[in-house]
């Protein structure tokens, strides 16, 4: 089994940091070529203001008073 020589790091800086102690010539030998593939960006979403009747409003805001007049 092969040890790999390039680590796999978590974030960018760690990355950088490698990088800045490394040289690619030491590892070009062991890369391959790879495919990269781009994804179509998602459609944009439709939004829509959902408005209140304003008697369902006054009936929905009012509810309490309107049964303590009762």
């Amino acid at each position: 089994m092969l040890k790999e020589r390039i680590p796999r790091l978590q974030t960018d800086q760690a990355v950088a940091a490698y990088w800045d102690s490394q040289s690619f010539a030491d590892v070009a030998e062991d890369t391959t070529e790879a495919t990269i593939r781009f994804v179509k960006k998602p459609k944009p979403t439709i939004k829509r203001r959902l408005t209140c009747p304003s008697r369902l409003r006054a009936s929905l805001t009012g509810s309490a008073s309107s049964r303590s007049r009762r």
